[in-house]
């Protein structure tokens, strides 16, 4: 960007030295291609670095991967895939039904106690109200946060109201196997 921003000035001397003195009319060319040039350039490294601080985020169904290890809830499995995705990068945010306290700890859990069992900001956790489904919570965070969705459910009693599930790569799947939780990384791109 230095570079870029350089030549920008440097461009812009020559244009002005071209338009006030005559000797150096010729270089009114190549300095305004020049000064196009390194403009281009600058733009598209500040843009770069614009799209670089923009988070991405991605939606885990925290009550479908607390299942992934065996299919016995714990809460180890979704602070697994937490760790692996802020590792690539992602904001994970992960939406649980009301009664993920129950199956982890027996009794129940807010934001703020799953949060903290799962090493991150309550913020990025939400446990949905008892007697609501998590399905349409975790399908709006996805769609409002321009994000992808970690769950092996395909979510088929909402694809009218969410045609993008049906999107190749919406949906990440993963697992757990010998080598410990796998998640379909080609998707996660």
């Amino acid at each position: 960007m230095f570079v870029a921003l350089s030549l920008v000035i440097f461009s812009t001397l020559v244009l002005v030295l071209s338009a006030i003195n005559d000797a150096w009319s010729d270089f009114v060319v190549i300095g305004f291609a020049i000064f196009s040039a390194s403009l281009f350039i600058l733009f598209r490294a500040v843009f770069a670095r614009i799209r670089k601080l923009k988070p991405k985020y991605i939606v885990i169904d925290g009550s479908n991967v607390m299942y992934w290890r065996d299919g016995v809830p714990s809460v180890n499995s979704v602070r697994e895939i937490v760790d692996q995705l802020t590792r690539l990068q992602f904001v994970p945010c992960i939406v649980f039904d009301a009664n993920a306290g129950y199956l982890l700890s027996g009794h129940y859990q807010n934001n703020r106690a799953l949060a903290k069992a799962l090493g991150v900001p309550e913020k990025q956790v939400t446990v949905v109200h008892r007697g609501t489904q998590a399905d349409p919570m975790i399908l709006d965070f996805a769609r409002t946060l321009d994000a992808k969705i970690v769950s092996n459910d395909r979510f088929r009693d909402w694809i009218a109201a969410y045609p993008e599930v049906l999107r190749q790569g919406h949906l990440i799947k993963g697992g757990d196997s010998a080598d410990g939780f796998w998640l379909a990384r080609d998707q996660l791109q």
